[in-house]
């Protein structure tokens, strides 16, 4: 898989600041960031990310409710759950 885009959704910025760090820099990727499941569902409709980040616990939308959405978006989207 070749990944260039990735979303990174979590509604505190430390927690995606931190894992932005944890990527290598070897890659041009380009980052997007979204602080909630509303703004991450919308995120991903305009920008179709190669994997996204999800924390599960956020307000407005939760990361399991915003997984589902995408899924009906496009059912072979990487998504990886997190929780801190």
């Amino acid at each position: 898989m070749n990944i260039k885009k990735i979303l990174i959704v979590d509604d505190m910025p430390v927690a995606r600041r931190i894992l932005k760090s944890c990527i290598p820099r070897a890659e041009d990727y380009e980052f997007h960031e979204a602080e909630d499941g509303v703004k991450g569902l919308e995120a991903y409709r305009n920008i179709s990310p190669d994997v996204t980040f999800m924390d599960i616990n956020m307000p407005n939308m939760d990361g399991m409710d915003c997984l589902e959405q995408i899924i009906k978006v496009n059912p072979r989207a990487v998504v990886v759950m997190c929780s801190s």
